[in-house]
Parts: structure tokens; sequence; C-alpha cells
């Protein structure tokens, strides 16, 4: 089953989900959800920077982030968490505001922005890989700057940006600034 959401993750129905942060609405009804704030009644109530986490070590297929991160203070240990509770080949999906969103700034709650190579310290045999800042490895499976909308200019200016992500950040990004950016990484154990 397909979320537009979550696009490029074909949900099957035996999977186990945790949604992180969710809020009042959960994305599939199997899901586990985990947040901070009682309003969305969560399955599980719990400060995220509160780390270990009340989950089982690989229990899910799939756990889900959107617009969570920003707002972690330990971005390597809830990282690390998240990788922690996902099975082998389990994958995360992340959606966060892009560093050259004007919406990254407005909200004072934001404590980190992210570029393209933001995951790659998890990502064996990238440059910064090496660094070891946190034992948990992934793939990245998937990367995208969102660009909303259809018609031919969208879908044009989707393939550019995102088959040129080093020189769009580097050059780029702040004259056509972007909003959305998508992971979706895979635990490697």
């Amino acid at each position: 089953m397909n979320h537009p959401q979550l696009p490029g993750i074909n949900v099957q129905d035996d999977w186990r989900i945790l949604e992180v942060g969710s809020g009042p609405n959960k994305l599939f009804p199997q899901s586990t959800t985990i947040d901070i704030s009682p309003t969305g009644q969560p399955d599980i109530l719990h400060d995220l920077n509160d780390i270990p986490y009340p989950l089982p070590e690989g229990r899910f297929d799939l756990v889900v982030c959107l617009h969570v991160l920003e707002h972690v203070q330990d971005l390597v240990g809830t990282t690390t968490e998240l990788h922690r509770v996902l099975k082998p080949g389990g994958l995360l999906f992340v959606e966060v505001p892009y560093f050259s969103s004007v919406h990254f700034y407005t909200d004072p709650t934001h404590v980190h922005a992210f570029s393209t190579r933001s995951f790659d310290y998890y990502v064996e045999g990238t440059p910064v890989s090496r660094f070891g800042y946190s034992p948990a490895r992934f793939t990245k499976e998937r990367v995208e700057i969102v660009v909303p909308g259809g018609g031919p200019v969208n879908r044009l200016l989707r393939r550019w940006i995102n088959g040129h992500h080093r020189l769009y950040e580097e050059r780029l990004a702040f004259i056509f600034p972007r909003h959305t950016l998508q992971f979706t990484l895979r635990a490697v154990k």
C-alpha cells in the first residue's frame, strides 16, 4: 500500500510501523505512535530528547518522522536510537525543512536545518562517515529536494534540482529556495 506522504515506499500490511511525533493523525492504522504531546493521544507519550526510548530493539519495518527531527536537541543520539528500533533492512523516512527555506528560520522551535548530505555521517563510504559520531549505519535509498506541484515546468525543475544536488545547494539554493527535503534510509545491521 502506498501513501502520498511517503513516496517510493510500498508499505506491506504486515509491517510494524513507528510514527514519531505523529500528532493526532496516524498515517496507517497499524502504526505505533510516539509523541511528547498528549493532545494527539499517542500510543507512547515520550520526550524524544530522553534517550533511550521505551521501545524494543529491532522491532519496526518502517519509522516515519515528518517534520520532527528539526526539533530534537541531540540529532545524532535520536538518529542512533531510531536505527536501534529498526529491523535489519528497515526503512527510516524523514521529511524535514530544507536549509534555504524561510520556514526553517521563522519557527523558534527549529534547532537543525538539513541538506542532502545531512545523513552522510551514517552512510559507509562517504567522506564524513569515518568520524564515528554514531555506530548507526544506513544506506541512502532516496534523497529528494521537494518541488511541489505538477505541470511541465515543475517536473523539469524537480528533475534538474534532484539531478544536481551539489550544484543546486552550493550555488542556487538561496536564489531559488525550496522548503522541504525527504530522505529514505535503509538500516544496515
